[in-house]
């Protein structure tokens, strides 16, 4: 349903589901991680972007596509 509502550019919705299926593999999928961290980081949610991936932070395209934009983004 999380990819469902991503395509549909509902963001927080993808969000939504994907937090669930984040929290039932307790934590250990990294790509559900990160793609629960992109909807957050296009849902402007950046805090929780980047506590997301603090959990993974080996994963590819985790500093590129995630953590330096919601960085950038945090910054005044």
């Amino acid at each position: 349903m999380g990819y469902v509502r991503e395509k549909e550019h509902s963001y927080h919705d993808a969000s939504v589901f994907y937090d669930h299926a984040w929290l039932y593999t307790n934590r250990v999928n990294p790509s559900m991680g990160f793609r629960l961290a992109f909807n957050y980081l296009k849902f402007k949610q950046y805090n929780e972007a980047i506590e997301v991936l603090a959990e993974h932070p080996d994963y590819p395209l985790i500093q590129k596509e995630i953590l330096e934009r919601a960085r950038l983004a945090l910054r005044p």
